[in-house]
């Protein structure tokens, strides 16, 4: 579930910086190995950028889920799917900031771009979503 898939994408973000930590340690003294070194670290952010990517997408989606409950779960738990809805907001919002950090560092400019746009994406749709949910749980909560 999206649990286990949350706890896996974790562990695939500590391996891809491990990956950019080892990228940025290759020798640059000659061209060739600036060159293999700036491949390398190419490589190791778009890696970089999968994982936290795919937890934002994650994020997206429980935030989806606790949208749809606050307006027909339980009155009794809505405060429960509120704090879901603002955990997976925080979540979100974190996993973007990492893909901005290795962002800069992308060279191919087109994806870059592409990359960028989706992040916003995500951006609008999470406040939207996060709108959404608390309006629900203030209008159940507060019958306005």
């Amino acid at each position: 579930g999206l649990r286990k898939d949350l706890l896996a994408l974790v562990d695939r973000d500590a391996q891809a910086y491990d990956a950019v930590v080892t990228a940025r340690r290759l020798p640059k003294a000659t061209d060739a190995e600036k060159e293999a070194r700036s491949a390398a670290l190419e490589r190791a952010n778009l890696f970089a950028i999968e994982a936290p990517m795919a937890i934002a997408d994650a994020c997206a989606a429980l935030m989806s889920m606790a949208s749809e409950l606050a307006y027909k779960g339980n009155v009794n738990v809505v405060s429960d799917v509120g704090t879901a809805a603002l955990l997976a907001y925080a979540g979100l919002r974190g996993a973007v900031l990492s893909v901005r950090v290795n962002l800069k560092d992308v060279k191919d400019e087109a994806r870059g771009e592409r990359l960028r746009d989706r992040v916003r994406r995500l951006e609008m749709d999470a406040e939207k979503l996060r709108e959404e949910a608390l309006t629900a749980i203030y209008v159940r909560t507060n019958g306005r």
